[in-house]
């Protein structure tokens, strides 16, 4: 975007920022490739969890280390590493490869820590799911209020910010990193 112009970005599906905006993740049919700048070269290639991308991409977040990002669809949730695709969901981890979660999910999110070390996940249907570097869940949280809806890892990342809600009414809880 420029002014009042804008250009279309052939072949590219979707554009994530990690959270430090040091990396930018771009969504193409080969996979994510990972730039440090809009124009840079591509740092790394990151497969998709199918042979195919995503018809539809909710979040794409790179982590601050350049070596992988978390991909948030309404078909589950993955961390994308340069060697496969990782499923890091309760819903996704029963399925067996090649095996479709069979609903969409609703109000997926996700967030990334500005380190790196975690990457959180949710849904209108689950809890904040915690999980470290290597696709571990390291903290299940429970919603304070009926629907999870969005997560944020604050800018010192010390806390980890959890909002739930239900109809036009919310709760956000804070927890220690």
């Amino acid at each position: 975007v420029d002014s009042c112009s804008f250009d279309v970005l052939e072949g590219i599906h979707y554009v994530g920022i990690a959270p430090d905006r040091s990396w930018l993740a771009f969504a193409t049919d080969n996979g994510v490739q990972l730039r440090r700048t809009w124009n840079g070269p591509i740092e790394a290639l990151l497969p998709w969890p199918k042979p195919t991308h995503p018809e539809r991409i909710t979040q794409l977040i790179p982590s601050p280390m350049g070596n992988c990002a978390l991909l948030v669809t309404p078909q589950g949730f993955s961390l994308l590493k340069p060697d496969k695709a990782l499923p890091i969901s309760a819903a996704d981890r029963d399925l067996e490869e090649g095996e479709e979660l069979g609903y969409a999910l609703s109000m997926e999110h996700g967030a990334v820590s500005r380190d790196g070390r975690y990457f959180v996940v949710g849904h209108q249907s689950s809890n904040h799911l915690v999980f470290d570097e290597n696709g571990q869940l390291v903290a299940d949280i429970g919603p304070h209020c009926e629907y999870p809806h969005f997560a944020l890892f604050d800018y010192e990342n010390a806390h980890l910010l959890a909002n739930s809600g239900h109809f036009y009414n919310g709760e956000t809880i804070s927890i220690p990193v």
